[in-house]
């Protein structure tokens, strides 16, 4: 069966260098304005793109887009919305940067470039803290936990010459420190997980961070390739962290996935509903979890918002994926052989061996590879609680 393509009838504009081309969809944004939410300055007011709205929690909320902002609840729920009123992205020259490191920080603090390698970390601080760490080591990746885009390609392509500027600067940001460039390492190859950050770490770049005793377990520091190409926006050009690349998957009747890469540069706080212009109308159910994740399957009637934190991926189905109740385990030993640490998940169940939590990543490779559909994940984490 032959999927539907995307076309390009939504509005485009260039981008700063290059060739490469942003998706902008114009109009109103959406920020849901989650519990515990600190906001900043008066409401409504005028913003520009990049303007701090609020915080929450760790994460700092920048304006995606020049306008008018206001605080407004909607179906119960609270959003900040920010109405563009024509202002664009304004073009931006490339700038130096200096090895001064307060400067190198501020710039991070003030663009919320944010780690997108682990959760709730802003960069800024979990460059300081291995700044500040006895005998540290940065690993610089060139995967990103799903590896799609390929981040190492956009970078070479678009900021080769940053990227070669940024090697160096972090040299001289961090005297006396070890870093480890794998960008270079023509054989490494992605195949999941390589990009999460204790994996890589472990099993490719040779240090101890997994098993019951991890010798370098939290001296360790990792960019991973997506969080490296946001970076370089924000310290070469002065780019807020307001957009993010967004994944597209589809699954067919049959759940057979179509595997060309396909991927949208989205603005935080953007309407999903675009994409029903984009895909055929038989695509009526989506879910923005990767299905190496729980899925919480979506209508497409449904309004929901892109939010640059939390959504990296969408997966299309031509119908909804069906709930099965969990069969007995047959002691397949799938899970084991498709573990990529040899954890033993099946340890949880069949009770042969034991099951080690120092050793899991939380991939999801056992959930997936389950013929019977038991919720590993589900075990594992109530396991890792009362551990």
């Amino acid at each position: 069966m032959r999927l539907p393509k995307s076309f390009r009838s939504f509005s485009r504009v260039r981008h700063e260098k290059g060739e490469k081309n942003e998706t902008l969809i114009e109009g109103s944004f959406f920020l849901r304005a989650k519990e515990g939410i600190r906001l900043v300055g008066e409401f409504p007011r005028r913003v520009f793109m990049g303007d701090c709205l609020a915080f929450l929690n760790d994460r700092k909320i920048l304006s995606p887009a020049n306008g008018i902002v206001i605080f407004e609840t909607n179906e119960d729920k609270n959003y900040l919305k920010i109405t563009q009123d024509g202002g664009l992205e304004p073009p931006h020259e490339f700038q130096d940067v200096t090895a001064d490191q307060n400067y190198f920080f501020n710039l991070l603090d003030k663009n919320g470039i944010f780690s997108l390698d682990f959760e709730d970390t802003p960069l800024v601080n979990y460059l300081k803290n291995f700044w500040t760490t006895d005998n540290s080591e940065l690993i610089l990746s060139p995967f990103s936990k799903w590896n799609s885009p390929n981040f190492q390609n956009l970078v070479n392509k678009d900021y080769h010459k940053e990227w070669e500027l940024l090697l160096v600067l972090l040299e001289k940001i961090f005297p006396g420190k070890k870093i480890h460039n794998y960008w270079s390492h023509k054989n490494l190859k992605f195949a999941y997980p390589s990009g999460t950050p204790d994996y890589f770490s472990d099993r490719i770049a040779g240090f101890s961070i997994l098993g019951k005793e991890p010798k370098d377990l939290g001296r360790i520091f990792y960019l991973g390739s997506e969080t490296i190409w946001h970076l370089i926006r924000g310290l070469y050009y002065d780019l807020p962290f307001t957009r993010r690349h967004l994944s597209v998957y589809c699954v067919d009747k049959q759940g057979r996935m179509d595997g060309r890469e396909r991927h949208f540069l989205l603005s935080n706080g953007q309407s999903f509903q675009f994409l029903k212009g984009i895909f055929a109308k038989e695509y009526e159910y989506y879910s923005l979890d990767h299905f190496y994740n729980p899925s919480n399957i979506l209508s497409k009637n449904e309004e929901h918002y892109f939010d640059i934190f939390e959504n990296s991926s969408v997966v299309f189905y031509m119908s909804s994926p069906k709930k099965h109740s969990p069969l007995p385990c047959t002691e397949c030993n799938e899970c084991n052989i498709n573990c990529p640490t040899s954890a033993n998940p099946m340890g949880l169940i069949a009770g042969m061996e034991e099951f080690e939590p120092k050793l899991c990543i939380h991939c999801g490779l056992c959930n997936l590879y389950c013929p019977s559909g038991i919720d590993l994940r589900e075990k594992i984490m109530s396991f890792q609680e009362r551990d």
